[in-house]
C-alpha cells in the first residue's frame, strides 16, 4: 500500500539520522573517528543539519495554510543562523566562538527575533485570551531563569572584558526569552502539551545549555570547537526542524480555574527560594539575589490571584447549586423583565417549563386560576 510504504521510508530516514546524530555526538565527546572526519562532521554535518532544520520549517510553511507566516519565520530564523556558521567557517577564528566575525554574531543574533515572532504567531493563533494570571506565570518564571542563569554564567564571565561579557551574555539572555516563551505555553496547556510544544522546549533547553556552556568554557580558556557542548547547537535546530514536521498543534483550552495553574510560578518561586538560601549561605552577585526575590513577590501575587478565583469559582458553584435545590419558587430577571433563569420549584408551581419561560417576559405567565376565571 503506498502509505504503508511511505510510512516505511520515513522510518528508515529516520533510523538513519538517528544513527548519524548518535555518531555525530559520541564523536564530538570522544573524537574516536581521527582529526579529518572529526572536522568534518564538526563543520560540514553541523551544516547539513541546520539546513535540513530550515527546510523542515519553510516546507510545513508552504504546505501547510495553519500557522505559514510562523513556520516560515523559523525557517528563516535557523537558515540566518547557519548563515552566521558559514561566515564563521569562512573566516577560521580561532578555538572560541565568542571571538567570532561581527558578521557571524548578527546572523546568529537574527535568528531569535525570528524564532520568538515565530512563536508568538503559533501561541496567539490558539490562545483565546491572555489574562493575568497567564502574564505573571511568565514574568515569574523569567525572573527565576534569569536569576539562575546570572548565578551560574556571571562568576565565570564577570572578569573578562565589557565586550565580551556582551558578546557571551545576550545569546543566553535571548535564550531565556525563548525558554520562558515555551514553558508558559506548556502552561496554557494545562501541562499535556502537544508534540510540537514539546519539541520546541526541548530545542530551546538545548540552545541554552549550548550558549551557557560556550560561555563559560570559553570565559576558563579550556572551550574547543566541536567538543560535547556545541552538539547542543544543531540538535536544538533538528528538534525544531522535527517539530515543524507534526501536525498542527490544537487550539489551547479557556485558562482553567484551578489550583494547578500554580505549578509554574510555585517551581519559580522554588527555584528562587533556593537561590536566596544559596546566597545566605555564600554571598554571590546582588544582581540574581534581587531577580529571586522578584520572582518570589511575583510567584506571591500569582498564588493570591489564583486562590481568589478558585474562591468565586466555589463560591458561585455553591450558589448556583443553592439556587437549583431551594424548595422555594426563585427567579433572575432581566431589566426587560424577562426570566433569565428559574429553579425547578418555580417550574412547578407556575405549572410552566424552563424553556417556556427563559427569554420570555414575566407579563405573559398566566395562571390556571386566571384560565379558569376567563373559560367561566
Amino acid at each position: 500500500m503506498p502509505g504503508t510504504s511511505g510510512r516505511g521510508s520515513r522510518r528508515i530516514i529516520g533510523a538513519v539520522v538517528g544513527i548519524a546524530l548518535i555518531l555525530y555526538v559520541a564523536d564530538a565527546a570522544t573524537s574516536w573517528t581521527g582529526p579529518w572526519v572529526h572536522g568534518m562532521l564538526r563543520d560540514w554535518f553541523v551544516l547539513a543539519l541546520y539546513t535540513v532544520a530550515a527546510g523542515l520549517c519553510v516546507l510545513r510553511g508552504i504546505r501547510v495554510r495553519a500557522d505559514r507566516v510562523a513556520w516560515l519565520l523559523l525557517g528563516a530564523g535557523i537558515a540566518l543562523y547557519a548563515g552566521g556558521t558559514v561566515v564563521f567557517l569562512a573566516h577560521n577564528v580561532g578555538p572560541s566562538e565568542l571571538n567570532a566575525p561581527l558578521a557571524s554574531n548578527a546572523l546568529w543574533l537574527a535568528f531569535y527575533p525570528a524564532a520568538i515572532g515565530g512563536v508568538v504567531l503559533l501561541v496567539a493563533a490558539r490562545a483565546p485570551r491572555f489574562p493575568l494570571g497567564a502574564w505573571l506565570d511568565a514574568a515569574a518564571a523569567a525572573l527565576s531563569l534569569t536569576a539562575l542563569l546570572a548565578v551560574i554564567a556571571l562568576p565565570g564571565v564577570e572578569h573578562l572584558q565589557r565586550k565580551t561579557v556582551a558578546a557571551g551574555a545576550t545569546f543566553p539572555a535571548l535564550d531565556i526569552i525563548l525558554l520562558t516563551l515555551s514553558l508558559w505555553v506548556l502552561s496554557l496547556t494545562r501541562w499535556r502539551p502537544h508534540r510540537s510544544w514539546v519539541l520546541m522546549t526541548v530545542a530551546f533547553v538545548l540552545l541554552a545549555v549550548a550558549d551557557t556552556g560556550l560561555a563559560l568554557r570559553a570565559a576558563a580558556g579550556v572551550y574547543v570547537r566541536g567538543e560535547l557542548v556545541s552538539t547542543c547547537y544543531p540538535l536544538a535546530m533538528i528538534t525544531l526542524g522535527l517539530a515543524a514536521a507534526q501536525r498542527p498543534a490544537p487550539r489551547l483550552s479557556e485558562p482553567m480555574v484551578s489550583l494547578r495553574v500554580l505549578f509554574l510560578p510555585g517551581a519559580a518561586a522554588l527555584t528562587a527560594a533556593g537561590l536566596l538560601a544559596a546566597y545566605v549561605a555564600h554571598p554571590f552577585s546582588r544582581l540574581p539575589a534581587a531577580l529571586a526575590v522578584a520572582a518570589i513577590c511575583v510567584g506571591f501575587i500569582r498564588a493570591a490571584g489564583a486562590v481568589s478565583e478558585v474562591r468565586g469559582l466555589y463560591e458561585s458553584r455553591r450558589y448556583a447549586r443553592g439556587f437549583h435545590d431551594s424548595a422555594l419558587g426563585v427567579a433572575l430577571v432581566g431589566w426587560d423583565m424577562c426570566w433569565l433563569r428559574v429553579n425547578p420549584a418555580l417550574c412547578e408551581m407556575l405549572r410552566y417549563s424552563a424553556d417556556d419561560l427563559v427569554g420570555h417576559s414575566v407579563l405573559e405567565v398566566t395562571y390556571e386560576e386566571d384560565l379558569r376565571s376567563v373559560e367561566a
